[in-house]
């Protein structure tokens, strides 16, 4: 499974047209979302039609379904449908705790053997939006292997803190930053991919997404949620490598060989010592660009 995240896509899981047309979006991932951008009288409905779609998948992409959290009663017979070959993995709202997590990972051990894949194919992305799930961070992580990266969803969160909900600014809002930062260290400590930020809703005003994408990248954060494919570009610019990153990551990995060779552990470079942080910096910047 690719880790290279940076821009995952929700496409509602009832719109059977742009599910046809995925093959065209520039997403890394696409999330089929049956929770929010569903309306609940065609949850059933767009389950049964998510179920088929995924069986027959022959694409590109990596796929993710964000099921219903465990306060609608559905995230169990979402579950249930949503394991296949196809599958990627599971974006689950609104955790706050880690028992919900060890349900679900029970419950997909059972699906995957009855479906004939291995144990363990389908990964989890727990999406945090309360305090409690911030509370419990620890908790949620140590629950299941499956996890492979943290989201925040950082309007369900201030609904719950009590605070409004300005995406215009919210990336600079301090209690939003101090949540995002947990998310971060956490992820962290426990060798995760580094978290996603949530959703920008305003589809037409880019300027503030790039702005709020960037911020979201110098935090920490490995990737965003976008919700429509002119966002897609614009998380990508926030959080891929640029040129002149891999060409710097390039010049000093060559030249870090080269002095090795000759028994040099610390060099400079356009003025700039170069140690070990430094390098590994660079081989991180390098392996990205491997698995782009």
């Amino acid at each position: 499974m690719t880790q290279n995240l940076a821009s995952m896509m929700y496409v509602p899981g009832n719109d059977k047209e742009k599910l046809s047309k995925l093959e065209k979006f520039p997403a890394n991932a696409i999330i089929i979302d049956l929770e929010d951008a569903v309306p609940s009288a065609q949850k059933s409905s767009a389950r049964s039609s998510i179920h088929e779609y995924l069986k027959s998948y022959q694409g590109k992409h990596d796929l993710w379904v964000r099921v219903n959290g465990q306060e609608s009663g559905l995230t169990e017979l979402d579950i249930e449908q949503m394991v296949s070959e196809s599958t990627r993995g599971l974006v689950i709202p609104k955790i706050e705790n880690g028992r919900d997590i060890e349900k679900i990972d029970h419950q997909l051990k059972s699906l995957e053997s009855k479906v004939g894949i291995a144990t363990g194919s389908i990964a989890l992305m727990p999406l945090i939006e309360s305090v409690k799930g911030i509370y419990n961070l620890q908790e949620i992580i140590s629950a299941s292997k499956r996890i492979i990266c943290l989201a925040f969803g950082a309007g369900d969160y201030c609904r719950d803190i009590g605070i409004d909900w300005n995406s215009q600014s919210g990336t600079r809002n301090p209690t939003l930053i101090a949540a995002k930062v947990k998310l971060v260290e956490l992820s962290r400590l426990n060798n995760l991919v580094a978290p996603h930020d949530g959703v920008y809703l305003d589809v037409k005003n880019s300027e503030t997404l790039a702005i709020e994408a960037q911020f979201a990248a110098e935090m920490g954060f490995s990737g965003k949620h976008a919700i429509h494919p002119d966002q897609v570009a614009i998380i990508r610019s926030a959080f891929e490598p640029s040129s002149e990153q891999l060409a710097w990551a390039t010049e000093l990995i060559t030249k870090f060989e080269e002095f090795e060779r000759n028994g040099v552990g610390a060099f400079a470079l356009n003025g700039q010592l170069v140690d070990e942080a430094i390098v590994k910096r660079a081989r991180d910047l390098m392996s990205f660009k491997n698995i782009r």
